[in-house]
């Protein structure tokens, strides 16, 4: 049994290579019922990295094992608004 150590990689969404490693490791996910068990569209697969690329504090970690896929971490800042009514406030 090989007891090879994980292996992180920062993905440089903007390298072809990491760019592909990165949609892999998506489409996999997607692929299982965890994930919705549908792969990425075409169009996802063709403007993802860009699109992370262009998010000033996007950054994805991918982790390898025995140069296979083990672990994917995307990581953006984000936030969502609410809009509450001053009659909605609780006090």
């Amino acid at each position: 049994m090989p007891n090879e150590q994980p292996v992180f990689k920062l993905i440089d969404y903007r390298d072809p290579e990491d760019s592909k490693l990165l949609v892999e490791a998506l489409d996999q996910y997607a692929k299982d019922p965890m994930g919705g068990a549908k792969g990425l569209s075409n169009f996802a697969k063709q403007n993802l990295a860009q699109s992370l690329a262009e998010l000033p504090h996007a950054f994805s970690i991918l982790m390898l094992v025995e140069d296979k896929i083990a672990g994917l971490a995307n990581c953006f800042e984000g936030f969502f608004h609410i809009c509450l009514s001053e009659t909605s406030k609780h006090s």
